[in-house]
């Protein structure tokens, strides 16, 4: 059957799914796509990253007393990343969030001279959030986007 051809659907509305069809379906998803990008050793938002991993502790949701991170990585130049993801425009508190994780990192994990960084990977940030992290340097925001493109 000819995908152009009309049959008894053709007629049918379309569905708007609006944004959410640049988006995962699920923030596991998005991890899982970064991780194993981590580790083929392809860069993640710009960085060559790795997963955390030390003394048998592995940097994917990684328990804090603060709450759960989704990825802390450690990079070639031995700095660590917080790396909080949503799957959508996020919630309001993804700074929040996020910021409190780098601040226990830095107290709990890090050695001296060691820095710590966040990172916020999302679809369609919000005005508010990228103003946040614009005035953090210690801070990253992404945007990620799905898309498919017939050539």
């Amino acid at each position: 059957m000819d995908i152009d051809s009309q049959d008894s659907t053709a007629n049918a509305p379309a569905i708007n799914i609006g944004i959410k069809k640049h988006q995962f379906t699920s923030e596991k998803l998005l991890e899982d796509e970064l991780v194993q990008r981590m580790e083929y050793g392809i860069p993640v938002f710009g960085l060559p990253l790795k997963v955390y991993q030390q003394r048998g502790v592995y940097g994917r949701q990684f328990i804090l007393r603060t709450g759960r991170l989704d990825i802390l990585a450690t990079g070639d130049d031995n700095n660590l990343y917080v790396i909080e993801l949503k799957k959508d425009s996020g919630y309001d508190d993804a700074y929040a969030q996020t910021k409190t994780y780098v601040e226990w990192v830095e107290a709990d994990i890090a050695k001296p001279g060691q820095h710590v960084y966040g990172i916020i990977c999302l679809n369609s940030p919000t005005d508010e959030l990228q103003k946040k992290v614009k005035q953090d340097p210690q801070m990253k925001l992404f945007e990620y986007s799905i898309s498919y493109t017939e050539i």
